[in-house]
């Protein structure tokens, strides 16, 4: 990647925690109980899928290693990063959050199922949601970024050749 305008970033990931609590509670269960991941690229070469996604899977295993509801640091983490006054200037932050496990498509409220299921994202930037899409064979990604990266991320040919046509809410 040769970009001359890289900034340092770092990547904010949800993870549900129910079913690690004791004893685990239902994925059905009303309310959240999550706790984040993350990982952050200071170098354009960290910038690498492998490296993120090993760094990932490093987080990951520090959140299944430990009760999760006792021993939140990484909670007290992302706090720490979001109140700290160098946050904003120091890094562009990215949040994920992954929802394929929880189809909303099954639900029937009493008039039927529905054919188009979404997550408010709000007037939140550089925010993106993952979501099983109707057929649970495929993944919708609801994406929010500043315009200027929208239009590179709309643009960009690696992520096209994946995706279906974007469509707007």
């Amino acid at each position: 990647m040769n970009n001359t305008s890289f900034r340092p970033s770092k990547l904010i990931n949800y993870v549900d925690i129910r079913p690690m609590t004791t004893p685990p509670l239902s994925r059905n269960i009303i309310g959240n109980l999550l706790t984040v991941t993350s990982t952050t690229a200071s170098h354009d070469e960290e910038m690498k899928l492998p490296r993120l996604v090993r760094e990932f899977r490093k987080e990951f295993e520090q959140v299944y290693k430990k009760d999760p509801v006792q021993h939140n640091s990484l909670v007290l983490k992302l706090l720490e990063i979001m109140e700290s006054p160098y946050a904003i200037d120091e890094f562009d932050t990215y949040y994920c959050s992954n929802m394929c496990k929880f189809s909303g498509y099954s639900i029937d409220f009493g008039w039927g199922k529905p054919e188009r299921v979404c997550a408010p994202m709000g007037p939140f930037k550089n925010f993106f949601i993952l979501s099983a899409d109707q057929s649970m064979d495929g993944v919708e990604a609801m994406v929010t970024l500043e315009e200027q990266h929208m239009l590179a991320f709309e643009c960009d040919e690696e992520l096209l050749e994946f995706a279906s046509p974007i469509s707007s809410f």
